[in-house]
């Protein structure tokens, strides 16, 4: 009869295969109430630990994460568990460079591999060498990746390694299709494919399948990447991989955005946000988002791009989680504000995510980059302009070409300087403060300073006059009431 703890072994691969279904919040669900029940098994235990920080990650939870691996890591030093030591310092690495604090991860990348080695812990060796090589190819450095990439791969070779041969054999195919070497990019994601398809390693499997189509994707040859992504789609919806699916729509919707097809696009995006808002991965949400704001560019709509990157902003809590997102969006609202017309905002943002690039870059480990004055005075900078510009966002109205800056007086129509009188910028600025409702011919009266001997003609007349310098359809009539603006696109 098997004891409670061995019970408790087996659903370890239980907890984890939930985690790779996507079933994250029943998994840390399970391996929460695993790790409350086992008490007399240390290697049970921290495993438990380090699977239940994994789930915090992909959750977005950084600090829960963090919060988990170093309990983990003060009963595997205590017990001398040096394998999985060496695992919660990869792991911690990993968070590292999702957080674009990569001088750590690389620091928490070698302790990983310098236990591994002192042990003669091969796997660990491999798998440290992967996460040096991810470490690298995040700071651009590529040929250190690759050359540690490489080595893993060596080390996989010689011990048999097989899963974490295919995830390497993807990780260089990979990079030497981002530096242009994409004959060997193709044998290497094919390699890995192979490999992946023989062990039945479905993960690896569907992540080789878009690496290929990103290959293709970078010669132009957007069929064969279209294929690829369906591939790996179809694949990851019959596994029930929710992740893997949100990577595929994401990569089915740039590749759309590259063949300037916005709609599409925004229609294979939104199902991935769809997909990410559901499992909880705020990161690829964030990129979801700055993608469909791409797209609407494309479609000329540069008022609703700014307001997908206002709403990144607001689901972003802070730069101290997601550094590199955080500064895209923040490059994007800049942008899309200046297309808008603006200047001084766009300049002033600009301006401060160089400071904060370089404040970054040279900022400590994870509790001093939180407590670190100069970000923190960057970042409220940044939040105040922001806020700015979200409060003269409501202040202007931007359907079907017609762009009205209520703020500054200012009209454009398809991307042409419209001119208004006085007081038809005052019968204007009647209709928009009442926001779609019927505005009475009495109120228009008053909000152009004419009594009730001038005749109601004059007020028809003036509206008349807008309408043909505006367009007829942006402000609709109610018989015997009055005006109002049309509020829906």
């Amino acid at each position: 009869m098997k004891s409670a703890t061995d019970k408790f072994k087996l659903d370890l691969p239980y907890c984890s295969k939930l985690r790779e279904q996507g079933e994250l919040q029943l998994a840390l669900k399970c391996v929460s109430k695993l790790v409350s029940f086992v008490k007399n098994n240390d290697v049970v235990l921290v495993n438990a630990l380090i699977l239940k920080a994994a789930i915090y990650r992909d959750l977005s939870r950084p600090r829960d994460t963090i919060k988990v691996l170093d309990k983990a890591l003060k009963i595997a030093t205590d017990k001398s568990l040096f394998r999985e030591e060496s695992e919660i310092h990869r792991q911690k690495s990993y968070l590292f460079v999702e957080l674009g604090k990569s001088s750590d991860a690389e620091a928490l990348a070698f302790k990983s591999l310098t236990i591994a080695r002192k042990f003669s812990l091969k796997r660990e060796e491999a798998n440290a060498g992967a996460c040096i090589g991810h470490v690298f190819e995040d700071k651009g450095d590529f040929q250190r990746a690759l050359s540690w990439y490489q080595e893993g791969l060596s080390i996989c070779n010689e011990t048999d390694f097989m899963k974490r041969k295919a995830t390497l054999l993807g990780d260089i195919g990979k990079v030497y299709g981002i530096i242009g070497h994409l004959p060997e990019s193709f044998l290497f994601l094919k390699q890995a494919l192979e490999v992946s398809v023989k062990i039945k390693f479905e993960k690896a499997i569907i992540s080789s399948l878009y690496r290929l189509g990103d290959s293709y994707r970078s010669i132009e040859d957007k069929e064969k990447a279209k294929d690829f992504y369906n591939q790996a789609l179809e694949k990851a919806m019959n596994m029930g991989f929710k992740r893997e699916q949100g990577d595929s729509l994401y990569r089915l919707g740039l590749l759309a955005i590259s063949n300037q097809n916005p709609e599409e696009a925004i229609a294979f995006l939104s199902r991935s946000l769809n997909i990410f808002e559901e499992i909880n991965f705020l990161r690829q949400n964030l990129y979801c988002l700055l993608a469909i704001g791409h797209a609407l560019e494309q479609q000329s709509e540069t008022l609703k791009a700014l307001e997908k990157y206002l709403e990144a902003f607001r689901r972003l809590p802070n730069i101290l989680e997601y550094t590199d997102a955080y500064i895209q969006i923040v490059d994007n609202i800049a942008n899309s504000y200046q297309m808008l017309g603006h200047a001084d905002e766009p300049k002033e943002l600009s301006n401060l995510v160089n400071e904060l690039r370089e404040y970054a870059a040279t900022s400590g480990v994870f509790d001093d980059f939180r407590k670190h004055e100069k970000i923190k005075e960057v970042t409220s900078k940044i939040k105040k302009i922001i806020d700015r510009i979200q409060n003269i966002r409501e202040n202007t109205y931007f359907i079907k070409g017609l762009f009205i800056d209520f703020n500054k007086k200012a009209i454009k129509k398809d991307g042409k300087e419209v001119r208004l009188t006085k007081g038809q910028w005052e019968i204007l600025d009647c209709l928009w403060k009442k926001k779609g409702q019927v505005c009475t011919r009495h109120e228009l009266r008053l909000a152009i300073g004419i009594g009730p001997e001038i005749a109601t003609r004059t007020i028809d007349e003036q509206i008349h006059k807008i309408r043909k310098e505006l367009g007829y359809e942006h402000v609709l009539s109610k018989r015997g009431e009055g005006y109002n603006l049309r509020m829906i696109d």
